[in-house]
């Protein structure tokens, strides 16, 4: 009694196979297919499947597969699995084919309804989730009890997630000169063959919240899938300093004129002025006042601008009066 491997494709559902083809049994690849024209002798032992080398199986040597025989899983809802059998009786005695995965009886395809459960050939198209899969069929002739053959197929995961990180984000360091790691997971994108996007595992280094300086600060994103597979993309934030020092300036001064020319020196307001900053010391902030300490003024009241700059270049200016009396304001 021989039985014949027709066909075995696994594709995405509606889509024709996109790589070279391959047995389903021999170990294949991401998307595997025999053609219906090459049929192939197929023997199922304890061993696992036997595979003679040309679809002549009087001529050649049997080659013994791998238990279970591994395909890739291509879709989160299972993997697409389209088997076609054939059994023949050497002596051309009638034949009754049943064939079941994991103990569960499985169906023919529309329009082949009529030839179960004792069919010689059956087409059946199966979606396989991740993990071992018994195919066990059997074999049975007008004169014979069934003969019960089976091998392994495992649909495996063996591609990491793909992750794709959001772009880079700016943002403004706050009152202690740091700004915190915001969740950057929220813009994550990421997707895997065999688990669903909602089950993905993501994290993300450092954690949201954590306190960071100024300058540029990478983030790594890591996608853990079902399987263990793991893939990472990056991210980064850039804190910088966007406040300008805040500034103080003392109340208004008033001095004399001197004579003859009633005028007045604009003094050094600096050393009165208060000033901070969240990232810059003071004592690196750059201050300025404008007129500058020695300017000749007439009599009359005077706006002295102070300026405060911080190590970003921000800005803040304060202002106080200068009133220069007149001369007989002197004891």
């Amino acid at each position: 009694m021989k039985l014949y491997l027709r066909d075995v494709q696994c594709f995405w559902a509606g889509q024709a196979p996109q790589r070279p083809y391959h047995s389903v049994f021999k170990g294949l690849s991401r998307f595997c297919k025999i053609s219906l024209g090459a049929v192939m002798v197929l023997a199922f032992g304890s061993q696992g499947a036997i595979f003679p080398e040309s679809s002549d199986s009087s001529s050649a040597d049997p080659l013994v597969a791998s238990s279970p025989v591994a395909v890739e899983s291509l879709s989160p809802r299972g993997t697409p699995l389209r088997i076609m059998f054939h059994a023949e009786d050497d002596e051309g005695k009638n034949l009754k084919l049943n064939w079941t995965i994991n103990d569960s009886a499985c169906r023919a395809n529309q329009g082949q309804k009529h030839k179960l459960p004792d069919a010689s050939a059956v087409t059946v198209d199966r979606l396989l989730r991740p993990g071992t899969h018994t195919i066990a069929i059997a074999v049975a002739n007008e004169s014979a009890a069934p003969e019960v053959y089976s091998t392994t197929l495992a649909v495996v995961d063996t591609t990491p997630p793909n992750v794709a990180c959001p772009p880079e984000l700016v943002l403004s360091a706050g009152a202690t000169g740091q700004a915190a790691i915001p969740n950057v997971l929220e813009g994550v994108v990421a997707w895997d063959n065999a688990t669903p996007e909602s089950s993905l595992i993501l994290k993300q280094i450092p954690a949201p919240g954590t306190a960071v300086g100024l300058g540029t600060h990478i983030i790594t994103v890591t996608a853990t899938d079902g399987a263990g597979l793991t893939s990472s993309c990056l991210s980064s934030v850039t804190v910088q300093d966007t406040t300008p020092p805040t500034i103080v300036c003392p109340p208004g001064i008033s001095v004399c004129a001197n004579l003859p020319r009633r005028q007045a020196v604009v003094p050094n307001v600096l050393e009165g002025v208060a000033s901070s900053d969240n990232c810059t010391p003071e004592n690196a902030l750059r201050l300025s006042q404008q007129p500058a300490a020695g300017t000749m003024v007439g009599v009359g009241t005077h706006t002295i601008r102070v300026l405060a700059a911080d190590a970003a270049g921000n800005r803040s200016q304060g202002l106080l009066l200068l009133t220069v009396k007149d001369a007989s304001c002197r004891p």
